[in-house]
């Protein structure tokens, strides 16, 4: 059986332009829940035409608050199975996929970019000096499962993050942190069909032997330390390990 992964966030999707589209109780969250569903289904029908996968896993990474979905599981194509886990990276969404797509992601932690931030909100993440996006955790961890990453969509000042890496999908313009100017379906979905069908080629692998979170205040690093990291810096933590998963999961461990 074949099968694909198509990690799936809010900021980042065709008409989501405000904060308020984002969270759970908002009176626009629901329309943007449907925008979300159905872009989710046009890549996967792409994804599924052009590669012909039997099974594309789409895992649910936005949290709304609600504690409930962001897709709407009732109407997805058939095909697609949904996934809501606390990890939307957990190595078991990995395992066995050809290929790894990430629609709707948003820029890391930092001023720029519409929603920045790098796993949650309270520390950003970087490995060597660069400072890394959900996506590129997501490449890294592609990489080293030995699937290859078919492309990334998300506002402007992600791609710039990404830089050449991955086939990027443009799907909005950020203002600010709280503000965006969408892009029109006309102009995105077709490069997101293009970047679907695209051909497997290996992902670019992360080689950091480490990974440094920068916390906003010195006590969240406390905390950090605690839990296994080592100081590095009044509001700055480090862990090291072999590979780029345990990395990850090491990170994910003290952050929370």
């Amino acid at each position: 059986m074949s099968a694909a992964l198509l990690v799936v966030d809010l900021e980042g999707i065709c008409l989501v332009e405000r904060l308020d589209q984002i969270s759970a109780g908002a009176a626009a969250y629901p329309q943007a829940q449907r925008w979300l569903t159905e872009e989710v289904n046009y890549v996967v029908r792409a994804m599924q035409d052009a590669h012909g996968f039997d099974v594309v896993r789409v895992s649910d990474s936005h949290l709304s608050g609600s504690g409930e979905p962001t897709v709407l599981a009732s109407e997805l194509v058939a095909g697609a199975e949904l996934f809501v886990v606390e990890d939307a990276y957990d190595a078991r969404l990995f395992e066995g996929v050809q290929a790894v797509a990430c629609l709707g992601m948003h820029a890391g932690a930092g001023p720029e970019g519409f929603i920045p931030h790098t796993l949650n909100l309270q520390c950003a993440l970087s490995a060597d000096g660069r400072s890394l996006t959900e996506a590129d955790v997501v490449i890294g961890l592609a990489a080293e499962s030995g699937a290859s990453v078919l492309f990334v969509s998300g506002d402007d000042v992600l791609e710039r993050q990404l830089g050449d890496q991955v086939c990027f999908v443009r799907s909005k313009i950020a203002q600010s942190p709280l503000r965006a100017r969408a892009l029109p379906r006309h102009q995105v979905w077709p490069a997101l069909a293009k970047g679907a069908a695209g051909p497997f080629g290996p992902a670019a692998p992360l080689r950091a032997k480490s990974l440094d979170l920068a916390f906003h205040s010195a006590w969240q690093a406390d905390l950090a330390e605690a839990a296994g990291a080592r100081r590095i810096g009044e509001r700055s933590v480090r862990v090291r390990a072999g590979s780029f998963r345990q990395l990850y999961e090491q990170a994910v461990q003290v952050a929370d």
